[in-house]
């Protein structure tokens, strides 16, 4: 472990940074350029950096190191992704260098590790004390819940104040691929995903060496007049064949949310929650929604409740299966109950601006029907739109909650 006196003074203030409860974002445009964003504003920190892009890179991949990823910013890789735990706040931290940025940029957007409860965020006026009925009835009737926004809405804390709601006796299932949620129940089990990793890392520096002693043997041997046929043909050659042999016989597969999906309905969950459903994936949790998972959830990017309904479609179609369109739309109506969507953030105020009511028109019918029941206004605040219908109070019912459309 390094020790903290053997850091740079720059080292230490970025790491400060980063572990700073009271900032919700860092930005490291570059070795000198650095900016945080508290309560919404984004500001400039003047008198701070790096002395240069190598001190930058150097604490970055310190950094990648005690978080346990195993990539480092070698030229090889330009963009890194990881999650960082610190004593007050978890972050996911993205990083960007070259070629394919001029210098290495780092984003790191935060949350407070301490867990928000539902009635801290009424209090907040993030959503209203009737809503909070609704997402109470709504856990405990099992009822399969979709959490939209835009990037920074407050998804990740409102899933972790919802799930927080849960019997601790239930056994829950939460799939990602950056870690973040982080609940309070015994039995959660966490599953991330696994990009395929770079097959360079399983090549022996010791090989290498070896590999690039033979050419500068061969170079030295060749003589003037045979140095510029060796050298360059040598070289690729030595390299290239270690690179293929490592590649045959390290590779490792990767492994999809939908992998880790379709594994988690053998591992005896009996909710499954996926964080940021990015692509096919989609399809596994909706079927897994259909198939005796009731009460499971994700989070999804979504400019409004309605859009997500029609990004899911569209996250869908990019399924390997190519389902047809109708075969969705009933998939979503079947699985999907409530849609809650974050609106994006005014001043740092995270708010719940709409949830929605998700269903099929009649049994059997591929069509999807839905209804707004709460929403927000800037003049009138929270506003109940429409009682709950039907097939909600049905099936709450089924989930052992018996209510009335008023949700009493």
């Amino acid at each position: 472990m390094t020790l903290i006196h053997s850091l740079s003074p720059a080292a230490i203030r970025a790491r400060e940074l980063l572990e700073d409860p009271e900032t919700t974002e860092v930005h490291f445009n570059g070795p000198a350029h650095w900016s945080v964003k508290t309560g919404g504003t984004l500001r400039v920190l003047d008198g701070h950096g790096f002395s240069d892009e190598r001190e930058l890179v150097a604490w970055c991949n310190r950094l990648l190191e005690e978080s346990g990823c195993a990539e480092r910013l070698d030229g090889m890789t330009p963009v890194v992704e990881f999650a960082f735990v610190g004593p007050e706040v978890s972050a996911r931290v993205h990083i960007v260098t070259e070629p394919v940025a001029p210098h290495t940029v780092v984003t790191v957007a935060k949350q407070t590790t301490r867990r928000i409860t539902m009635a801290e965020l009424v209090a907040s006026d993030t959503l209203s004390a009737e809503m909070e009925e609704l997402i109470q009835l709504a856990v405990r009737g099992r009822l399969n819940v979709v959490v939209s926004g835009g990037t920074g809405a407050g998804k990740t804390t409102f899933m972790q104040a919802m799930l927080a709601l849960c019997d601790p006796n239930e056994r829950i299932g939460v799939i990602e691929e950056i870690p973040e949620l982080r609940l309070s129940a015994d039995h959660t089990v966490y599953l991330r995903s696994r990009a395929v990793p770079s097959s360079r890392r399983s090549v022996a520096p010791e090989v290498m060496l070896g590999a690039l002693a033979d050419w500068a043997i061969a170079v030295a041997e060749a003589g003037e007049q045979g140095r510029a046929e060796v050298s360059l043909p040598r070289l690729v050659e030595a390299l290239g064949a270690n690179l293929l042999a490592a590649q045959g016989s390290g590779r490792r597969s990767a492994v999809t949310l939908a992998t880790l999906v379709r594994e988690s309905l053998r591992m005896r969950f009996d909710r499954i929650v996926v964080g940021e459903v990015r692509g096919p994936e989609v399809v596994d949790l909706l079927g897994a929604m259909n198939s005796g998972f009731e009460g499971s959830s994700c989070t999804l990017h979504a400019n409004s409740a309605m859009d997500t309904v029609a990004k899911i479609q569209l996250l869908a179609a990019s399924h390997e299966s190519h389902l047809q369109p109708s075969y969705v739309q009933g998939l979503i109506a079947d699985a999907v109950d409530l849609i809650v969507y974050l609106a994006p953030p005014g001043l740092d105020q995270h708010r719940v601006g709409e949830i929605l009511a998700v269903f099929p028109t009649h049994a059997g019918a591929n069509v999807i029907t839905h209804e707004r029941l709460f929403r927000f206004d800037p003049k009138e605040g929270f506003v109940r739109t429409a009682p709950l219908p039907h097939q909600l109070v049905q099936r709450l019912k089924r989930g052992g909650v018996f209510v009335d459309a008023a949700g009493r």
